[in-house]
C-alpha cells in the first residue's frame, strides 16, 4: 500500500491519498484539528491539531461576486 499526505498550510485540512497495489488511489479529506490520518502498515496515526500546534492561521479573503 501507498500514502500520500498533504498539509494545508492555511486552514487545519489535508488530504490523504491511499492505494494498493495495482488499485486506483482514494482520497480522503480531513478536516480540523480532531481529525486522525491513520496509517496501519506503520502502526501510525497522526492528529492535526499535533501536527499544526503553535501556528496561527490568517483569515481566507472571502469572494464577493456581485449580480
Amino acid at each position: 500500500m501507498a500514502h500520500i499526505v498533504i498539509l494545508d498550510p492555511d486552514i487545519a485540512e489535508s488530504i490523504q491519498s491511499s492505494r494498493t497495489s495495482g488499485q486506483d488511489w482514494q482520497h480522503t479529506t480531513l478536516e480540523g484539528f480532531k481529525a486522525i490520518i491513520d496509517v496501519p502498515e506503520i502502526n501510525c496515526t497522526l492528529d492535526l491539531a499535533t501536527l499544526y500546534d503553535g501556528l496561527t492561521f490568517q483569515p481566507r479573503p472571502r469572494v464577493m461576486v456581485n449580480i
